[in-house]
C-alpha cells in the first residue's frame, strides 16, 4: 500500500514544484523502475531458494563494484534540499 500512497505524494509535489518533462526522461524513469523490480524479485527468489548465507556474499558481490567503479559519486558532497525561491 505505500506504493500508490508515495506515487500520488509524489504526483502531488511534482505539480507544485513544476518543470519541463520529456519523452526521454520518462523513458529513462520506467526503464530504471522495470529493472529495479527485477532486481528486487530476483533477490527475493534467491532468497527463497536458498539460505541466507549463500544469498548475502553474492549481494555483496554483485552491489560493490558500484563504489569502486564510481569513486567520485561515492565522495561526493551534496548540498541540502531546499525549496526554490518563489
Amino acid at each position: 500500500m505505500s506504493y500508490p500512497i508515495a506515487m500520488v505524494l509524489l504526483a502531488i509535489l511534482a505539480s507544485i514544484v513544476g518543470g519541463h518533462v520529456t519523452g526521454a526522461s520518462v523513458f529513462w524513469g520506467a526503464l530504471c523502475g522495470v529493472s529495479q523490480a527485477f532486481g528486487v524479485w530476483w533477490f527475493y527468489a534467491a532468497l527463497g531458494s536458498g539460505p541466507i548465507s549463500v544469498v548475502s556474499p553474492r549481494t555483496v558481490w554483485i552491489a560493490s563494484p558500484s563504489a569502486e567503479t564510481f569513486p567520485s559519486a561515492a565522495r561526493t558532497t551534496r548540498k541540502p534540499w531546499r525549496l526554490p525561491s518563489v
